[in-house]
């Protein structure tokens, strides 16, 4: 295979002296943007021709377009080559940002469309996007969702593809740049990659220790019993030469006899049920395996053979591991100039499985409550999230029901699945770590609800324990507020975006009144107030104190401060002059003013 790369149109590389770059490199990866990185030598022919952010870069393998984006990055080194560093075409959904909106009753379709409408609506006219195909589905066609000033791959990704899976893939006709949203994979390779043929060096991230190398494959529960007191189920005795084992010899001889017990409970044919039996040895056991490879596309040695491409499906044999399994390709690194080097990812991470769809709530909720602008409307899209949950939650779904528990999890075995709901006389609880694992949201007998978020329209209790309470903020409880009331209902304290607001209580040991605070003195039977409206000793008049000393005994204020002057009895006037720093005349002023130079920092 032959790589070539265009900018503008232009032969930027063709593996030739003159038209060569250094370390070209293309990653690609599944609902990602992908990026190019290459080092351009200073006598390059289109040295000045890379324009940042305008320019457009297109890498063919075969002269079959592979890869399009944009230069993002060039820096330049002491002998002036340019490093250059280009994003893929997704990337242009980052440029345009989605206005806040309710979606409702919507299909993926839908929604992916009305997204695209709005990008198309002021992105540059040559990076528009149509939408192709899309094979993701909702089984109830009736999507809410809201989006909220996030830019629009952001809402691609938060709002579909984390809850339905799928892959997004672009392609062109002619000039038009198609989008579409796939539920499945885009084919079948018909290359086999093989251990020790033609794979150079790997990694996984699989434990062997979740491997079997046998397996007593059990079926439906039959109705007679052999004891009485223990259920029976379909084995395949009758159609294995009376043994319930199935195993694999080469696992064996590599790994020794681990066995396992296997569950089918919809299968009732022995033969059927040893056909599963062995894809499992070599298949569905490996379904949360990821591959990381240095692999030898054969494509690059015999044009006979398919090029691997992403999204594709290749068969994977090991026959050490009994490993014999279809694994997508959701990763490609390539050496444009070295293909000896390509690394390829094969598997999908477990978060991305068939479980994507279903999400963990916690996080789905709490970035839906951040969109919404009132406790009513949190309320309502916490109402629809669970309700979406819980309607597609029913594919690849189990239940199991023992003597003593019903259990619904994401797997038949209880013993493997990852995400179990169980239900037994002591509660319910919800654990994402398997049958044994930890229950991190619960009801229990005891009274207890444990669960990381709460969300509710009106909730009563005796008492609230916590380490932090927010309100107010840009998201759902921008009107956040918090009341005391008296035994006559009267607010007497408030909190909220606007401040703090107290006509009773105290602050470090000053009393709050309605429109005063007062504090204890040193001085016997008397107190210090701030604000309020004083009568002053031996006189008629009634001021405004800026501060006051109260006889608590005579409700009196033999002295007080306030804009005026300073009394003690009696009124001091504007013309009431005081003698500062020494007995000179010229350092007596008058004495509302030294007050207000006091109060402003000039004495």
């Amino acid at each position: 295979m032959k790589y070539k790369i265009d900018v503008d149109g232009k032969a930027l590389y063709r593996n030739v002296d003159e038209l060569n770059l250094l370390n070209p490199q293309l990653n690609l990866e599944d609902n990602n943007s992908g990026s190019l990185t290459f080092k351009m030598p200073s006598n390059h022919p289109r040295y000045d021709d890379i324009k940042l952010m305008k320019s457009e870069v297109i890498v063919y393998r075969d002269d079959k377009e592979i890869w399009r984006g944009r230069p993002i990055l060039v820096t330049e080194d002491f002998y002036k080559n340019k490093s250059v560093e280009c994003e893929g075409e997704l990337a242009y959904l980052n440029d345009v940002i989605q206005p806040q909106k309710e979606y409702k009753n919507y299909t993926p379709d839908g929604f992916l469309r009305a997204l695209i409408t709005e990008y198309n609506k002021r992105c540059d006219k040559d990076r528009r996007f149509h939408v192709g195909e899309v094979t993701v589905i909702d089984k109830n066609d009736s999507i809410l969702r809201y989006t909220n000033w996030d830019n629009t791959l952001e809402c691609i990704n938060d709002k579909l593809i984390k809850q339905f899976g799928g892959h997004l893939r672009i392609r062109h006709v002619g000039n038009i740049r198609y989008l579409d949203y796939l539920q499945g994979w885009t084919g079948i390779n018909s290359q086999t990659i093989r251990f020790g043929v033609n794979i150079v060096d790997f990694s996984t991230n699989y434990d062997v220790t979740d491997i079997a190398t046998a397996i007593i494959p059990l079926g439906a529960r039959q109705e007679k019993k052999t004891i009485e007191a223990l259920e029976e189920y379909l084995t395949i005795k009758s159609v294995n030469s009376g043994s319930v084992y199935l195993s694999n010899t080469n696992a064996v001889k590599e790994f020794g006899w681990i066995e396992k017990v296997i569950k089918w409970d919809d299968v009732t044919l022995p033969s059927n049920l040893k056909a599963k039996g062995e894809k499992y040895l070599t298949d569905y056991q490996f379904d949360t395996m990821q591959l990381e490879l240095t692999a030898v596309d054969l494509a690059n040695m015999d044009v006979n053979y398919e090029g691997i491409e992403l999204l594709q499906e290749v068969q994977v044999k090991s026959t050490p591991h009994g490993l014999d399994k279809l694994f997508p390709v959701t990763k490609m690194q390539l050496s444009l100039d070295n293909p000896a080097n390509d690394k390829l990812t094969l598997g999908v991470e477990q978060s991305k499985s068939l479980t994507a769809k279903n999400s963990e709530a916690t996080s789905e909720i709490n970035k839906r409550l951040d969109e919404t602008a009132t406790i009513s409307s949190v309320k309502n899209e916490a109402v629809a999230v669970a309700t979406d949950l819980i309607k597609n939650g029913v594919e690849g779904g189990y239940v199991l029901t023992t003597e003593n528990e019903i259990l619904v999890m994401n797997n038949k075995d209880k013993d493997k699945a990852s995400k179990v709901w169980r239900f037994n006389q002591n509660g319910i609880g919800y654990s994402k770590t398997g049958y044994n694992g930890t229950y991190g949201t619960a009801i229990t007998m005891n009274g207890q609800i444990v669960a990381d978020y709460v969300t509710t329209g009106t909730m009563s209790a005796d008492r609230i324990k916590g380490g932090t309470l927010t309100l107010g903020g840009s998201g759902y409880n921008v009107n956040g507020k918090l009341t005391v009331l008296n035994s006559s209902n009267r607010a007497i304290a408030t909190i909220d975006n606007n401040g703090v607001k107290a006509e009773r209580g105290s602050i470090s040991g000053w009393e709050m009144s309605q429109n005063y605070l007062e504090h204890g003195s040193t001085i016997q039977d008397c107190t210090v107030r701030l604000g309020g409206s004083v009568r002053t000793t031996g006189t008629n008049y009634v001021r405004d104190c800026c501060i006051g000393v109260v006889n608590n005994k005579k409700n009196e204020y033999p002295w007080i401060i306030d804009a005026y002057g300073f009394a003690n009895g009696l009124i001091i006037d504007n013309s009431t002059k005081v003698n500062i720093g020494s007995d000179r005349l010229e350092n007596t002023v008058y004495l509302s003013e030294y007050i207000r130079g006091v109060i402003n920092g000039k004495y």
